[in-house]
């Protein structure tokens, strides 16, 4: 699930404007968590013995992005971050997901 992610990411930057011109959205909402000072989203694959593989960290999200070259990206996550493994547990990061680039 997270590779389907990823690809859909890269298709979407395809159909931008080749001028650099365009605006992507992604927008998100699931569950989510944080571990070892990462922030993740929970795919639907998703299983703690396969974590990296299975969950899709902010930074590959952000990085993805980053690589349609769109102008403007907007990414909207709507997700918890209580970490699902660890009964009673509640993760907290600061939040990262608000940026702004010119």
């Amino acid at each position: 699930a997270t590779q389907n992610i990823l690809d859909a990411i890269s298709q979407a930057g395809e159909l931008l404007p080749e001028n650099g011109q365009g605006t992507l959205v992604f927008f998100f909402s699931g569950h989510g968590f944080a571990r070892g000072g990462k922030n993740y989203l929970a795919t639907s694959n998703l299983t703690p013995r396969r974590l990296a593989q299975s969950a899709l960290t902010i930074k590959e999200l952000e990085a993805a992005i980053k690589k349609t070259n769109a102008r403007r990206a907007i990414i909207l996550v709507d997700a918890c971050r209580d970490d699902p493994w660890i009964e009673g547990a509640k993760s907290y990061a600061p939040s990262q997901f608000v940026r702004q680039r010119s």
